[in-house]
């Protein structure tokens, strides 16, 4: 089956010389791109972790957004007070021991200021440059990291320009052009050494005490939603906010228990920032039995004496403190 791909976009902050009809325009273009740039960056994850499962769904946020917005993300999460091109949030695959329907990806960040200022460095069109950083972004999302080694370097450079070159898409990749400006550095550097010049393209400090780099990889960072403190995911609404469940006959089995598969697509949801809450014509404290045994009673996970849900056998309906008195299948709210 095909693999259907959801891209939640959103523009931030006044990037300089663009309208926001502009903005807004690049940013459907460049949703429409994610769409098809995100199963050729799953399908080079399933090639390298032949065990991964690939997912009926697939979601993604992506973000346009100013130099000054990326620069508060970069101190915040990388202790680096300067803007750069692209930041990629990843939320790690779920170690469920079961195949899940749904990734999450995580959260692109790109500049669009630095991507203008890369761009007209290297010849290329906005939109181009901005493709580049995407699948660069995609590709940390899915677990390649450059950083980790020449070996993941040069793996990630060979998907890089696969995936552009499979898009019809302009460019060899944001990790091949970096190094072509390092080479290109070097060669101006030691041309130009004696006189104390510093090169284009070589990390300098900023009027804010940070660096910047041109060459465009230097700032490109993954981080993992697992990660310390420092590199947590931001926190953004889940595209889905509330699931209620049923209990017999769907979420319970034959022996009214809560199945390990279905406990684990459960502790899933709550951890991506859903909520679910219980429908069901048992009693609360029948309810929580089952879910005790199953290792899903809690304030945060399925149910517990605080939780909300519907209680159809007691008659009421409890929405955190306050009670709302209702008739079986008919809620009074």
């Amino acid at each position: 089956a095909d693999l259907q791909v959801e891209v939640d976009a959103l523009s931030e902050g006044k990037p300089k010389h663009m309208t926001a009809a502009a903005v807004d325009k690049l940013l459907e273009q460049l949703q429409q791109d994610a769409e098809e740039a995100v199963p050729l960056a799953l399908s080079a994850k399933q090639q390298v972790q032949p065990q991964y499962y690939m997912p009926a769904i697939a979601n993604l946020s992506l973000v346009l957004c100013d130099d000054a917005h990326i620069q508060q993300l970069n101190k915040e999460h990388r202790g680096k007070d300067a803007p750069t091109d692209v930041l990629s949030f990843e939320i790690p695959d779920e170690d469920v021991g079961i195949p899940l329907p749904v990734k999450l990806l995580g959260d692109l960040v790109i500049s669009l200021d630095t991507a203008q200022r890369q761009a007209d460095e290297r010849g290329y069109s906005l939109l181009s440059e901005c493709r580049v950083l995407l699948v660069h972004g995609l590709l940390h999302l899915c677990g390649f990291d450059h950083e980790a080694g020449e070996q993941e370097s040069q793996q990630m450079a060979q998907l890089e320009s696969h995936i552009l070159t499979q898009l019809a898409w302009e460019g060899s990749g944001l990790i091949t052009a970096a190094d072509a400006a390092d080479q290109a550095d070097d060669d101006a550097g030691n041309s130009s050494s004696s006189s104390g010049t510093v090169p284009r393209g070589i990390s300098s400090s900023d009027s804010n005490g940070g660096t910047s780099s041109s060459s465009g990889v230097e700032g490109s960072s993954r981080m993992s939603a697992a990660g310390s403190s420092q590199q947590k995911r931001p926190r953004r609404k889940p595209r889905v906010s509330l699931v209620a469940l049923d209990m017999d006959g769907t979420l319970l089995d034959s022996s009214s228990n809560i199945t390990p598969d279905s406990a684990a697509v459960i502790r899933a949801a709550t951890a991506s920032g859903v909520e679910v809450i219980l429908a069901t014509g048992k009693a609360r404290p029948a309810a929580i039995a089952a879910a005790r045994k199953a290792g899903l009673e809690g304030d945060e996970v399925l149910v517990s004496h605080r939780t909300p849900g519907i209680f159809l056998q007691v008659g009421a309906l409890q929405q955190y403190s306050c009670w709302a008195v209702c008739e079986v299948g008919v809620v009074y709210c």
